[in-house]
């Protein structure tokens, strides 16, 4: 029998039986990637991996595709997945230990470790029976057709959800609580920067190395001055409408600006109070305000990326004015900080980026942690001057915003 006579008798039978095609594709999905993109990263003896639950999913809602090949059979798959959601959701603010426990196991436990073999055979295993459970129910109520892109959308915002729930478990506003750090280093005269590589990962995340340049020291130091309620109220406000600016300026409808608060990128850096959410409005708003390109690289260095534009769009006017603003906003502090300080800052990068090579989990999502850092180089530089050259008007701009992230030496998922 010919390999396309094999394929023509699969997709008949496929099509005369959907729901167990369907099933056998979400299985295999789901076994998939729990083996091949399972938590194996070790840091401070713990296994993780923040992107599992979302390619776990985001796998099995892939399989399901492969095999719902009607309309009829479409919504029960979307449905199944919102319902896994709703029971984790529900667990969590009904009885929140145990499922944390819960959570932190399947979350933190890897295929290829000896001692879990069994529990993270047994999840996706349980996970299957109970996708095959609601599905069926579901099924034999012929709900309502859903298109293909309306059914991508309700799979895609049932991964935002799976990963909402483990950020929760986090501890909130973690990132402004480092900022406030660096700040309060500041006024008791100790330096607010880290000199030498760490040797251990410390479990308060808060006490990471502050990287970011001097002027931002007495903004961070003014604000750690005030109650801590005076200062987060404030600044989750703040982080919530540049989320609305930015999603209205990148042409998001209203309608949907609560459904991409859920995005775990946006979800995130909201919960933990990252600088990101702030600084991503510089890009959203560059089509009216251009000169806002270039005062990225004070939080970043690599969010001055963008700011090429301006050169390639040849707006000197927009560029010189950018460039003065963040002259200025360094002159005008440095008397307060010192020259030492910017010293300090640029050793305290070398240290970090030596602490990255004993931990590469400190790396995150970038690019140094997957290829040798010269290679990293490279494609970084290509990268950007590709972006710079090619694609004119807002296509440029975009693309030196993804350039930005290619070129970033540490990326996390709400950078």
């Amino acid at each position: 029998m010919g390999a396309w006579t094999i394929r023509t008798r699969w997709l008949a039978w496929r099509e005369a039986h959907p729901r167990p095609a369907t099933l056998g594709w979400l299985g295999l999905g789901i076994l998939g990637a729990w083996v091949l993109l399972g938590p194996r990263t070790t840091v401070g003896g713990t296994v993780y991996s923040d992107a599992t639950w979302v390619m776990v999913i985001g796998a099995a809602w892939l399989g399901a595709m492969l095999g719902a090949r009607t309309a009829r059979h479409r919504p029960w798959v979307a449905v199944a997945l919102g319902a896994i959601v709703a029971i984790l959701a529900v667990a969590l603010i009904l009885d929140p230990v145990p499922a944390r426990q819960t959570l932190h196991l399947l979350w933190h436990i890897g295929p290829l470790r000896l001692e879990p073999t069994v529990r993270a055979g047994a999840f996706p295993l349980g996970l299957g029976a109970g996708v095959f459970l609601v599905a069926f129910g579901i099924g034999r109520l012929r709900a309502v057709s859903f298109r293909s892109i309306e059914l991508l959308a309700v799979a895609a915002v049932t991964c935002w959800v799976m990963a909402d729930v483990v950020v929760l478990l986090s501890r909130a506003m973690r990132d402004l609580d480092l900022y406030l750090g660096a700040g309060r280093a500041f006024l008791e005269g100790r330096g607010a920067y880290t000199l030498d590589p760490i040797t251990v990962i410390p479990k308060d995340l808060t006490t990471l190395p502050f990287l970011y340049p001097p002027p931002t020291i007495p903004f961070f130091a003014t604000l750690a001055a005030l109650p801590i309620p005076v200062v987060t109220v404030p600044w989750l406000l703040a982080t919530v409408a540049a989320t609305i600016v930015t999603l209205r300026s990148f042409g998001v409808r209203w309608r949907w600006v609560p459904v991409f608060f859920l995005w775990p990128a946006i979800f995130e850096g909201i919960w933990v109070g990252n600088i990101a959410i702030l600084a991503v409005v510089l890009v959203a708003v560059a089509p009216r305000f251009p000169a806002g390109l270039v005062l990225g690289v004070l939080s970043k260095v690599q969010f001055g990326v963008p700011s090429l534009w301006l050169v390639r769009e040849r707006r000197w006017r927009s560029l010189a004015l950018g460039v003065g603003l963040a002259v200025v906003a360094s002159l005008v502090t440095l008397p307060l900080v010192g020259i030492e300080s910017w010293r300090q800052w640029v050793e305290g990068l070398r240290a970090f980026q030596d602490a990255q090579a004993t931990f590469p989990a400190l790396y995150a999502l970038a690019l140094p942690r997957w290829m040798p850092y010269s290679v990293y180089l490279a494609v970084a530089i290509t990268t950007v001057v590709a972006a710079t050259i090619f694609g004119r008007g807002l296509r440029g701009l975009a693309r030196l915003a993804v350039a930005s992230i290619a070129a970033s030496p540490s990326l996390y998922r709400h950078g």
